[in-house]
C-alpha cells in the first residue's frame, strides 16, 4: 500500500515539474500590425506552444504582411498565410521544429457598452477600443478638448466612425 502511494505520489510530481512552455498557451493581440494592404490589420487570437507571448507577438507584428507577400522567414521561423477565411480574416502561422505560432489577421476592435457625451462638438456617441479598456476610452473621449498627451484625431474609416490613436503602446478609439 505504501508503495502505491510512494508511486502515484512521484508521477504527481512529475507531472507538476513539466515546462509551462511545452503548453499552449494565448497572448495579447498586436494592434496595427503594419502595411498589409487590408483594413483592418490588427494580429488577433494569437495561440503559441513552445514559444512565450513576447516572441508571438514580435513574429505577429513582424509577419503581419505576409498575407500579401507569400511565405517568409523571421526569426528562424518559417512562416506563412492560410488564405482568406469564411469570416473575412486572415490565418496566418509560423513555425520552427516543434515550436509554433498561430494567430488571424483580423480586426480587435470591440464594443463598449453605453455611450458617451464628447463636449467640444457637444454630441453623445457609441465607441469601440483596441488596445485599450473601455474604461480608458471613455476617459480619452470625455477629456478631448484638447485629447490628453499622446492621443490624436485621425479622421474617419470606411464606416464613417471618426479615430483616436496612440501610437506608444498602440491603441485605437473609434467613434460614432
Amino acid at each position: 500500500m505504501r508503495r502505491l502511494s510512494l508511486v502515484a505520489a512521484a508521477a504527481i510530481l512529475a507531472v507538476a515539474v513539466l515546462p509551462a512552455q511545452a503548453s499552449a498557451k494565448s497572448c495579447r493581440s498586436v494592434i496595427d500590425t503594419g502595411p498589409t494592404g487590408f483594413d483592418p490589420a490588427d494580429s488577433i487570437r494569437i495561440e503559441t506552444k513552445g514559444v512565450g507571448c513576447r516572441t508571438a507577438r514580435s513574429l505577429a507584428n513582424r509577419a503581419g504582411r505576409i498575407a500579401v507577400q507569400g511565405p517568409v522567414r523571421i526569426r528562424g521561423f518559417r512562416c506563412r498565410h492560410g488564405g482568406l477565411r469564411r469570416d473575412g480574416t486572415f490565418g496566418q502561422r509560423c513555425r520552427d521544429g516543434s515550436r509554433r505560432v498561430t494567430w488571424v489577421l483580423g480586426n480587435a476592435q470591440r464594443r463598449c457598452p453605453g455611450t458617451v457625451y464628447i463636449a467640444d462638438p457637444g454630441i453623445t456617441v457609441r465607441y469601440w477600443v483596441q488596445g485599450v479598456s473601455c474604461r480608458r476610452g471613455r476617459y480619452v473621449l470625455v477629456h478631448s478638448d484638447p485629447f490628453p498627451r499622446a492621443w490624436k484625431p485621425v479622421g474617419r474609416d470606411f464606416e464613417g466612425r471618426q479615430h483616436v490613436i496612440r501610437n506608444r503602446p498602440k491603441a485605437r478609439i473609434a467613434y460614432k
